[in-house]
């Protein structure tokens, strides 16, 4: 799923506690926490203890999860050379300059 590949990608950042990936995707610790849970019982995330703070956990990828995680990569550098040779590098850059401003800076 598209939450899930966002997800996955946020992790792929560093290990992250809920907290944190709700931040970084703008959704709610609430959905996070169910959407960590799904991953993690699919095998593409891991969450271990927390050891500075004991009330949290660290969300970390799994080999499965790194996999998906180039897997989506490729699919990504594909997609967006398929759009520059479409459109070319000049509009492609300010369409993506345009998105980037609308999610927030959260592209």
């Amino acid at each position: 799923s598209l939450p899930g590949a966002r997800l996955i990608w946020e992790v792929s950042t560093g290990a992250h506690n809920i907290q944190q990936l709700a931040e970084r995707t703008g959704t709610t610790k609430q959905y996070c926490a169910r959407e960590t849970a799904r991953l993690r019982d699919c095998g593409y995330l891991e969450t271990l203890p927390d050891q500075s703070d004991k009330r949290s956990v660290r969300v970390v990828l799994t080999k499965k999860g790194a996999a998906a995680l180039s897997e989506l990569r490729t699919v990504k550098l594909g997609l967006e050379d398929e759009m520059r040779a479409r459109i070319g590098d000049t509009a492609y850059e300010a369409a993506l300059k345009a998105m980037t401003d609308l999610l927030g800076g959260k592209g």
